[in-house]
């Protein structure tokens, strides 16, 4: 392996121009067949390879060398340059080189019709998860093309679009899961990208199908390159652009969801590389069609080749978590490097401005229907004789575990609510929240951290861990971002690029082994039905001494959104100002994701409802959203304890899927300009 490695290096060395892209694939495949060397030979001595035939069949070590090993590399060679090749035409059609299965949902939406099948239908998969996965990756092009229709397929729209159905998808299999997992739990391995094999039956299948796909959509080829210049000028050669458009995508999805349906969600690929081939020089679209496969291929062999070492990992670890937490990093690069994204955005945002109508505050109602539906929360709710107001026996006997529950629920939203609130304010930017900007995975991330460095820890440990953590993760989001000046599209996929690794951390952890990785499960999924005592009275602690703090903030909140100029001319101490407001989104987020886990959408919901009650200042703003939030997510809370009784959905869960639609709508509103 170390003379393939110098052999590659000094090809580097040698290379220019054109032959750049040659000698990087020959680096790769070199690398991968060193790596496939390594491993092969530890499975089998070398010298028994080419009489693998004439072993007796009783020889374990060659039936698995054969029918288990050789399939993976071909395997990972397939949908390595499939979901490549699938890639570059999504990127041609809707000219957004940010653009794959895995940004554009299309892998979530199969991994949920397969979920959704094995539970209510699973005579569907008698003929093999393809074809179902298929269904799913149909559903979520129909709803992108819809919006990216009425948003001119402007990039920032259809990347948020997809990026929302991903999250809001994986919201709703978890629930499945949740309430399903005897049946379901067979499918978190293969959610997690999987690449071994039993047999060359995978490897036949997906080949002959690639082939016949990839051949049809050459066929495209002359017509996509008119697509770079716009659909106007496509349609004044005779090319109906919209026609083109969905012949492409069904091939290109067809691809993705036939490779997703066989070994599972492998992140990222199509995402890496056509824009490394991009920048290795394939400049044109029929180049990048010929070498992104190529790459990909090369880069998925390597990557599945390296995680399979148990002196690499300390211990399993998939091939798609891996690529997922390479993926992260990556797309964090490219944001810096694509201007494509600043096309569209104004478009977007221009409907997200706050109303004006008055500037009366409902802070008081809407702090008292809190407290209403709090009451409601604690009394109501279904048992095995049907719906029940408690009693006072009653509710003392239940008391210390719904109160601490519902007081959990009530502090954490309106600690979230409250963030997003001032994460708008202080950015100028209404599609911001702790949730879609990564923060509350990076107070996730902070836990993980804590999880890892010690063996036990107290309630305290994990607020400060997950404070440390948000903290990290807004100041990283604001400083990757401020030369863009905050735009939306940036800001939200730098957001969901930091979530994105989140999860692929917390994926390698859940399938160590760690006898803890069940209780980080639960609180993952947003769940309240742990909530203690103690845990309650920190919740609302903190929350009391944030609401307390936040009317001092009122000054920074009304000049921020004037942009940095206007705040010196009136004297305003941009830094101080920032810090603080910093200090209180990170210790809100920190303490809301501890107590009820990193998935919501409540940041973003409350403030929207409070702005088009009319609510424009931003004391009454801030503060209403946080009564507003704490509202929402008692009421998730609710509706998850009693929806699918006796069984619970948790509250997390609830305001992903709720939250995740509403915020499809919003940008199904839009329109281009």
């Amino acid at each position: 392996m170390r003379f393939s490695i110098s052999i590659a290096v000094g090809m580097v060395e040698r290379a220019s121009g054109a032959n750049r892209l040659a000698a990087c694939v020959a680096i790769l495949f070199m690398a991968a067949a060193g790596a496939s060397i390594w491993t092969l030979g530890e499975l089998l001595p070398m010298r028994q390879w080419f009489d693998l035939w004439s072993l007796p069949e009783s020889n374990i070590r060659a039936l698995i060398f054969e029918q288990m090993a050789l399939p993976r590399i071909v395997v990972a060679l397939l949908v390595g340059g499939g979901l490549s090749f699938s890639a570059v035409l999504i990127q041609q059609c809707l000219r957004n080189p940010l653009a794959d299965a895995t940004t554009l949902g299309l892998a979530s939406g199969s991994y949920l019709a397969i979920a959704v099948c094995a539970v209510f239908a699973p005579s569907l998969l008698d003929h093999g998860q393809p074809a179902v996965a298929l269904g799913g990756a149909a559903l979520v092009t129909c709803a992108i093309l819809i919006i990216g229709k009425r948003t001119d397929f402007s990039p920032t729209a259809v990347l948020l679009t997809g990026l929302s159905i991903n999250l809001m998808c994986g919201a709703a299999a978890s629930a499945l899961t949740v309430l399903n997992h005897e049946f379901l739990s067979g499918l978190f391995v293969w959610q997690s990208g999987n690449l071994a094999q039993n047999g060359w039956t995978t490897a036949q299948h997906f080949g002959w199908q690639l082939g016949i796909l990839a051949a049809l959509a050459l066929l495209l080829v002359r017509p996509l390159r008119i697509m770079e210049l716009g659909d106007a000028q496509a349609r004044s050669v005779g090319v109906s652009a919209s026609v083109l458009r969905a012949w492409t995508l069904a091939f290109a999805i067809s691809i993705a969801a036939l490779a997703t349906g066989e070994v599972g969600v492998i992140g990222f690929v199509g995402l890496a590389a056509p824009n490394f081939a991009r920048m290795l020089g394939a400049r044109t679209f029929g180049a990048r069609l010929f070498w992104a496969p190529l790459l990909g291929a090369g880069l998925l062999w390597l990557a599945d080749q390296l995680v399979q070492h148990a002196t690499l990992f300390r211990s399993v670890v998939s091939t798609g978590s891996a690529f997922s937490m390479l993926g992260a990093p990556i797309m964090l690069w490219l944001l810096g490097r694509t201007k494509l994204l600043t096309v569209g955005i104004g478009a977007i945002e221009q409907g997200f401005q706050p109303h004006r109508r008055g500037g009366s505050s409902l802070w008081g109602s809407a702090l008292l229907l809190c407290v209403v539906v709090m009451i409601a929360a604690i009394f109501l709710g279904r048992t095995a004789g049907g719906w029940h107001w408690l009693t006072p026996a009653e509710f003392a006997a239940v008391a210390p575990w719904r109160v601490p529950r519902i007081a959990v629920a009530a502090s954490s939203g309106a600690l979230l609510a409250l963030a997003g609130a001032i994460l708008q304010r202080m950015t100028a930017n209404p599609l911001a929240s702790p949730e879609m900007l990564g923060i509350s995975s990076g107070a996730a991330m902070g836990v993980i951290g804590l999880l890892l460095i010690l063996p036990t820890f107290g309630h305290g440990e994990m607020i400060a861990a997950a404070a440390s953590g948000s903290l990290m993760a807004v100041a990283a989001i604001l400083l990757l971002n401020r030369r863009s000046g905050y735009a939306g599209g940036r800001l939200l996929l730098s957001g969901i690029a930091l979530a994105t690794l989140f999860s692929a951390l917390a994926s390698v952890i859940l399938s160590a082994g760690d006898p803890r990785s069940a209780v980080l499960l639960a609180w993952m999924s947003g769940s309240t039905y742990r909530a203690s005592p103690a845990v309650a009275i920190t919740s609302v602690a903190v929350t009391a001494c944030i609401l307390a703090v936040t009317p001092l903030t009122a000054r920074w909140l009304e000049i921020f959104p004037l942009g940095e100029t206007a705040a010196r001319s009136l004297g305003v101490s941009i830094a101080l100002g920032r810090a603080a407001l910093l200090a209180i989104i990170a210790l809100s987020t920190g303490t809301a994701t501890i107590a009820i886990g990193p998935l919501t959408f409540v940041g973003l919901i409350a403030p929207h409802i409070v702005r088009s009650m009319g609510i424009a200042r931003p004391l009454p703003q801030v503060l209403t959203s946080s009564a507003m939030g704490a509202l929402l997510l008692v009421l998730a809370d609710w509706f998850g304890r009693n929806i699918a009784y006796p069984w619970q959905i948790p509250a997390g869960l609830i305001s992903s899927i709720v939250g995740g639609a509403y915020f499809v709508f919003l940008l199904s509103r839009k329109r281009a300009p």
